[in-house]
């Protein structure tokens, strides 16, 4: 239920003729990759598309039954394309598409009758090109609002009559939302960031099914989310075809606890639905193992949502929690991947976690209020 390959970093993905294509490279390695599913959790082997210069990020867009691949190269010195017909005939356009140094992570988008291209730079300016046919581009305009954040990854969509800006920052994904003009080259973004997730190299994609996937990076795998607008905001939500294998198998309905065994933790990917029937007005810990000395924990109160699963930073992941009084949380151990979605925030935190390596297998919780908890496998 996830795709894994040594330093790999997802370029995007695409469906047609009933098939999703996802396009990666890897770091340190020349050549782009891909393989194919019908249904997003069984892969293909892997297929190799040689070319002499190993692919940093990039973009993924279909045009007269042709998927094209826009892409930045790893000494970030140009933006290149290449072709590929559903039979597999790859065409390698040898000249740059944008000749730019320091150009890195284009992401394609169509707005009227252009095509308009993304990308960061070093200096934390998100640039826009545009173009009528993709294999010539002009600049349009710079973005330097959010320039202090070094943000990486951009990518820009329309959310009903308001553009969405999404890029990443040193430690999660964001967006915000506002109004840009590209013909008139102008644009007015809010200044209020929101989190979606931690995940690396994250790229955001409108595929032929008619969903926004977003796919990135949590340890040399690919985990992926959709993404709908709720309410005016933009929400991260599991797979839907991960959503329908799960079955329930249990239920507990709990009053205030200490430290309570509630559950054996499972070898076998499982999934808890956790919801507080009066709402959350103390404090909720779900400690995943009993080693007082690399704790792995999901933690609720105080306004914030935790989820660390050993003591180094990058071990921890952290989000504003602003309706506890309607928490309610979804709970995914896939393939050694821990994934808490916060349903009514929209909200995701992400760690790899190899659950058979958790010392004393034991679920150990601690509520200051009523809790059900639902038990699902897959």
């Amino acid at each position: 239920m996830r795709y894994s390959q040594k330093s790999i970093r997802p370029i995007g993905i695409t469906f047609i003729s009933d098939k999703y294509y996802l396009f990666y490279g890897k770091a340190k390695q020349k050549g782009i990759f891909y393989t194919t599913s019908i249904d997003l959790i069984n892969f293909e082997s892997e297929i190799e598309i040689g070319i002499d210069e190993e692919c940093e990020a990039g973009s993924v867009l279909v045009k007269n039954k042709k998927i094209y691949i826009i892409y930045s190269t790893a000494n970030k010195s140009n933006i290149k394309l290449i072709s590929m017909t559903l039979g597999g005939e790859v065409e390698v356009f040898p000249v740059p598409v944008i000749a730019k140094r320091g150009l890195m992570h284009p992401k394609v988008f169509h707005d009227g009758n252009k095509y308009y291209l993304i990308a960061s730079r070093r200096n934390g300016v998100m640039s826009i090109y545009e173009s009528i046919n993709i294999l010539s581009w002009v600049h349009c305009l710079d973005i330097d609002t959010f320039k202090a954040l070094s943000p990486t990854h951009p990518a820009l969509q329309m959310s009903g009559e308001e553009w969405v800006l999404f890029f990443r920052t040193n430690n999660s994904f964001c967006y915000v939302k506002g109004a840009i003009d590209l013909e008139g080259k102008r644009y007015d973004f809010d200044t209020e960031i929101k989190c979606l997730d931690n995940l690396e190299c994250p790229r955001v994609n409108v595929i032929g099914d008619g969903r926004n996937i977003l796919l990135g990076v949590i340890d040399d795998s690919i985990v992926m989310r959709e993404l709908w607008t709720k309410s005016g905001d933009i929400v991260s939500m599991q797979l839907r075809e991960i959503k329908a294998k799960c079955r329930v198998v249990g239920k507990q309905k709990l009053g205030k606890i200490w430290r309570g065994e509630i559950s054996e933790i499972y070898d076998e990917n499982f999934q808890l639905h956790i919801l507080f029937p009066n709402g959350l007005k103390g404090e909720f810990t779900l400690e995943l193992g009993d080693n007082p000395h690399d704790k792995a924990y999901i933690y609720f109160g105080n306004g914030t949502a935790i989820l660390s699963v050993g003591n180094l930073i990058d071990k921890y992941s952290q989000r504003a929690l602003s309706d506890a009084e309607n928490l309610e949380c979804d709970i995914y151990f896939i393939d050694d991947i821990v994934s808490v979605f916060l349903i009514n925030e929209g909200t995701t935190l992400t760690q790899k976690l190899d659950v058979s390596k958790i010392y004393d297998k034991k679920m150990i919780l601690t509520c200051d209020d009523n809790c059900d908890i639902y038990y699902s496998e897959f």
